[in-house]
């Protein structure tokens, strides 16, 4: 098969149209006019659907066939299944052995000839079907509002969620069936700089699609991020650029699957790679803009020491949530550690977040603790 596409789906409701140019071989000596020659195409001993070449003159030697057809319906399991597994290798650039079997000739391209029909009924050619490379379906790729949860035992495996992510998609050309994804699951692994960071192994999730934007909308249910051992150095120098930065862009690389609704039927794609570009807006140290001290509160002291209940309002610039237990930070003014503030099961989402932290210092200990009072 020289050409392969599937231009739409047939206005009669027999399926979805195809498109094959394909190169035969006659080694005899014998040219025929066969007018409309029909193909019957099939994929493991399953009817996939039927080609013809209408104005045809077999001769001598190699020529290439033009021809047009449509791929039936299937209204079995096993007919969906090996659909989907026929069109799953297509698009992964992988050699498919697909069965074409003479079904009918119209010298004059309406009346079928008996004897002539039963002679070409013999006709069985085994057919090679492969992409011209592999396809890469998926062009990029939004996290959305991404939610990390950490704890001490998943430090390197932390609970991830995303919320409303965005798979911007384009069908090859010469593919313009109606398609509809209704699930996607996805298996990718991190990367930047060549490096990998962590792999995401999803089941399938509920999805949506908007064929004429060709966009692919789900939500991420809560799945492990991983991160192995050889990868842990490299993700925490992603985390810190995370944390720090305004823009982190990166890549996704791996494998998509979904089901999707056809005029043929429901189909599982399996399998699909893609390599995408994306980024994450970055947390900005939580400092753009700077938190603000809602009220300040002395609950108890002794000589030495003074604890404060403090609510202070966070800003977080980035579309990311984030669980990271319980946060200990210095409390540091003009250079000079006073002692510490602790955050409690700290969650942040995006936007203002309400904080309520306590801070424990010792303002005699120095000039600037004592300074620190009287503001």
């Amino acid at each position: 098969i020289e050409k392969f596409s599937l231009p739409g789906d047939d206005p009669t409701g027999k399926g979805i149209l195809v498109n094959i140019d394909t190169t035969v071989n006659n080694p005899s000596a014998i040219q025929m006019y066969m007018g409309s020659l029909t193909l019957a195409i099939s994929y493991k001993d399953t009817l996939m659907g039927y080609v013809t070449s209408s104005n045809l003159t077999m001769v001598r030697g190699a020529q290439t066939l033009s021809m047009k057809g449509y791929l039936v319906p299937q209204s079995t399991p096993e007919g969906l299944a090996i659909t989907s597994e026929m069109m799953s290798r297509y698009i992964g650039n992988v050699v498919t052995e697909t069965t074409a079997t003479g079904f009918e000739v119209k010298p004059d391209g309406v009346n079928s000839v008996e004897w002539l029909s039963t002679a070409v009924k013999q006709l069985k050619l085994i057919v090679p079907l492969q992409s011209p490379a592999p396809l890469q379906l998926i062009k990029a790729l939004n996290l959305g509002a991404l939610g990390l949860t950490f704890t001490p035992p998943t430090a390197y495996q932390p609970a991830t969620t995303s919320t409303g992510v965005i798979a911007n998609y384009s069908l090859p050309d010469g593919f313009g069936f109606n398609i509809a994804f209704t699930q996607v699951a996805n298996s990718f692994t991190i990367t930047r700089g060549g490096v990998s960071i962590a792999s995401l192994n999803s089941s399938y999730n509920p999805s949506t699609s908007n064929m004429a934007a060709g966009t692919l909308t789900f939500d991420l249910l809560q799945t492990p991020l991983t991160v192995e051992q050889a990868s842990q150095t490299a993700f925490q120098e992603f985390n810190r650029d995370l944390t720090v930065g305004a823009d982190l862009p990166f890549n996704v690389v791996g494998q998509a699957s979904v089901y999707a609704n056809t005029s043929i039927g429901t189909v599982n794609l399996v399998n699909i790679p893609f390599n995408a570009s994306t980024a994450l807006s970055g947390l900005q140290s939580l400092a753009n803009p700077a938190p603000s001290i809602a009220s300040l509160q002395v609950v108890s002291g002794t000589t030495t020491e003074l604890t404060m209940a403090i609510t202070v309002v966070i800003v977080n610039p980035s579309s990311i949530s984030l669980s990271a237990g319980d946060i200990v930070l210095s409390l540091v003014y003009k250079g000079v550690a006073l002692g510490t503030v602790t955050m409690p099961n700290l969650a942040i989402v995006p936007g203002a977040n309400t904080i309520q932290a306590s801070s424990s210092i010792n303002p005699a200990a120095s000039p600037e603790g004592m300074e620190l009072l009287t503001l």
